[in-house]
Order: structure tokens, then C-alpha cells, then sequence
């Protein structure tokens, strides 16, 4: 059975982005089918927000990397409500498909926000490379 993980819109920029990079790495897995990401609507409105007007990719470009992503994923509707764990409401939205989808682990790469809590309920939140150590050893 494939582990089951919510991905961090940051480590989904990281992983496109950077090649070679451990974001890169654990979508290596995914595409491996050794885990399976889970992930929201709201996500992926997210990344795709993130990716038009943060990177400023073209269009085209956007909606290949859409597709390539939705390909690749779960996507769930979230069942699940959280609130006032987080400052930034979007990072609720990663716990609510995390808690929703049944995932074992939440990736990050966000040290200020997600990181610093190190679990939420049986939820592991770690970084893609304690993710890496913890799943390749």
C-alpha cells in the first residue's frame, strides 16, 4: 500500500522548479507510485494562482503543468473543517485534505507556519528531505 501524503504548494513549486532538488525527488516517488499524494481543490487553485501570477509562467505552460499534476494525484474534497491551528488560513486548507484524505504525512517547506508543528493529530509534518530520510531508509 502506497503512503499517503498532502504536498505543500510550496514543494510542488520547488519540484517544478528545481530539478534534481529533494521536492524533485519525493514527486520521483509519486511518479514511482511508491506514494500517493492527496490533494484539494483548493490546492491546486493555489498552485495554479501561484504559478500564473507569482512565477508568471505563460498560460500554456500553466495548464500543462495542471495537467501533469491532476495525473498524478488524488484530488479530494475535503469533509474535514480546521481552523485557529494556523496564521495563514491556506495552511488550513493542506491540514483539511491532510486530516479528509487519510494522509500519514503533510510535506513542507514552510519552516514558519506548517513545520514548526510537527504533527497535527496522527499527521506527521516534515520537510522533503526528512520525508526522504524517513521512507528511504
Amino acid at each position: 500500500m502506497r503512503i499517503r501524503v498532502v504536498l505543500d504548494t510550496n514543494v510542488l513549486i520547488s519540484a517544478i522548479l528545481i530539478p534534481g532538488s529533494n521536492p524533485d525527488k519525493v514527486m520521483q516517488l509519486v511518479r514511482g507510485e511508491f506514494i500517493q499524494v492527496i490533494i484539494s481543490p483548493e490546492i491546486l487553485g493555489e498552485l495554479e494562482h501561484t504559478l500564473r501570477n507569482k512565477i508568471k509562467f505563460p498560460e500554456r505552460k500553466i495548464k500543462d503543468i495542471m495537467v501533469w499534476v491532476e495525473n498524478l494525484v488524488k484530488v479530494i474534497n475535503p469533509v474535514h473543517t480546521v481552523s485557529k491551528v494556523c496564521e495563514k488560513e491556506t495552511d488550513h486548507r493542506i491540514l483539511e485534505c491532510a486530516l479528509s484524505g487519510g494522509a500519514r504525512f503533510i510535506i513542507s517547506g514552510d519552516k514558519k507556519h506548517l513545520l514548526c508543528l510537527k504533527k497535527y493529530k496522527d499527521i506527521e509534518i516534515v520537510s522533503p528531505a526528512e520525508f526522504l530520510e524517513k521512507v528511504l531508509r
